[in-house]
C-alpha cells in the first residue's frame, strides 16, 4: 500500500514539474543569415565535370554560378558590355589572356525582422585569369605511388603535345600523360592510338579516359587535381571492374 502511495506521489510531482516548465517559443531567426551576394567560378572539362578555379586555360569553358537563389542577377565580365541576368552561365575566351574582373550585382528581399540593417542589393567582384592553353600548371614530372601497388614507385609525365600541320601551325592542342599505365610498354601501338593517355586539361585539373596500346595496357578513367604546385593527386578506375577507385599521389620532380 505504501508503495502505491509513493508511486502516486512521485507521478504527481512529475506532472507538476512538467506543468511548470515554460514553453520555449520558436526562434524565427534561427539559421537565418543576412543577405550577402556570392558566386563561384568553375573550369569545365568535358560536359560533366566542374572544377572550382580562378585560373583557366584559353578555350576551356568557364562556368559562373551564384551561390544562392536571389531575386535578380546582373553579371558583368571584364570590359565587355554584355550583361547576364541568370543565376549561372558559361563563357569561353579564345583570344584573351590576362586577369579580368567578374562582378555580380544581386538583389533579395530584406529580412528586417532578424536583421534591421539588412540590405536588398549587394555587389561582389572577383578576378579570374585566362592563361595560354600551353601554359597549364600541370606540365611536369611527378613521382609517387598508386594504391594498386604501394611498393611500386614510378614517375608520370604530363606534357603539352600539339598536333602540327606541314607548315608548323597548330591544328590541335593536346596534353598527354606518359607512363601512367606503368608497365605498359608497346613499341607498336594500335593504329590511331598513342602509347600515352590523352587528357582533357585545365589549368590545375584534368580528366582522362581510354586504352592506349595493346600489350598489358589497361583502360583507365579518372581525373587529377594539382593540390599544390608540387603535389598531384589522381583518382581513377581500371577497366571499370567492380567500381574500385585507386589513387596516385606524386611529388613534382
Amino acid at each position: 500500500m505504501k508503495y502505491l502511495f509513493y508511486l502516486a506521489f512521485a507521478s504527481l510531482l512529475i506532472s507538476s514539474s512538467c506543468a511548470d516548465d515554460p514553453v520555449r517559443p520558436i526562434d524565427p531567426c534561427a539559421g537565418a543569415k543576412p543577405f550577402k551576394a556570392d558566386f563561384t567560378v568553375y573550369e569545365q572539362l568535358w560536359y560533366d565535370s566542374l572544377f572550382v578555379a580562378d585560373t583557366f586555360l584559353r578555350g576551356n569553358e568557364i562556368h559562373f554560378k551564384a551561390n544562392d537563389i536571389y531575386d535578380s542577377y546582373k553579371w558583368k565580365v571584364g570590359d565587355d558590355t554584355t550583361i547576364y541576368y541568370t543565376k549561372e552561365f558559361s563563357l569561353r575566351f579564345q583570344d584573351l589572356y590576362g586577369t579580368l574582373p567578374v562582378t555580380l550585382i544581386a538583389t533579395k528581399k530584406t529580412n528586417l525582422t532578424c536583421f534591421p540593417n539588412d540590405k536588398s542589393i549587394d555587389t561582389i567582384t572577383k578576378y579570374i585569369t585566362v592563361a595560354p592553353y600551353e601554359k597549364s600548371a600541370l606540365i611536369g614530372n611527378f613521382r609517387g605511388v598508386s594504391t594498386i601497388n604501394s611498393k611500386d614507385t614510378f614517375t608520370i609525365s604530363i606534357v603539352y603535345s600539339p598536333i602540327k600541320n606541314e607548315n608548323g601551325g597548330t591544328i590541335a592542342n593536346l596534353y598527354l600523360m606518359k607512363n601512367f599505365n606503368n608497365g605498359c610498354l608497346d613499341p607498336e601501338p594500335i593504329a590511331g592510338f598513342l602509347p600515352d593517355l590523352e587528357v582533357r586539361a585545365g589549368y590545375k585539373h584534368f580528366k582522362f579516359s581510354g586504352t592506349k596500346g595493346n600489350k598489358g595496357c589497361t583502360n583507365r578513367i579518372g581525373y587529377a587535381n594539382l593540390v599544390s604546385y608540387n603535389k598531384l593527386e589522381i583518382e581513377y578506375k581500371v577497366d571499370l571492374k567492380g567500381g574500385i577507385i585507386y589513387y596516385f599521389i606524386g611529388e613534382r620532380q
